[in-house]
């Protein structure tokens, strides 16, 4: 199945497994606690996200639920990658912004790439 083939709905909700969601705010709460404004508002989304999530998928995302995490995760960053880069684009003429926005770009695109090269190590071993 090519990495950008869609997959299968989530498993049914299991009580006994975290949310997902959950495990992200607390690691984000963790280890950016430094910057508690900017943590504060990503936990927000966050939240957000998991709203939504679950309204569309009638469970909240848990592990083992049936689908692939890599394959999900992959298809997001390059989602991500690509409004990244239109963003960029479109602040050509902002020097700072466009600068900053080239630095995270490039970030994303080197964490694009190990994802890859993990599900590639992955697929080579046979799952």
């Amino acid at each position: 199945m090519p990495l950008t083939d869609e997959q299968p709905p989530p498993a049914a909700f299991d009580p006994a497994k975290p949310c997902v969601w959950d495990l992200v705010a607390n690691d984000a709460m963790d280890q950016f606690a430094r910057s508690p404004h900017i943590c504060r508002l990503a936990v927000e989304d966050m939240r957000a996200r998991d709203r939504k999530g679950a309204a569309q998928y009638g469970c909240r995302l848990q592990p083992d639920n049936g689908r692939d995490a890599l394959a999900d995760s992959y298809q997001e960053m390059l989602d991500a990658c690509v409004y990244a880069r239109q963003a960029m684009y479109e602040a050509r003429h902002s020097t700072r912004q466009s600068s900053e926005l080239t630095s995270l770009y490039r970030r994303m695109m080197a964490a694009l790439f190990d994802l890859r090269e993990i599900i590639d190590q992955r697929m080579a071993g046979g799952r």
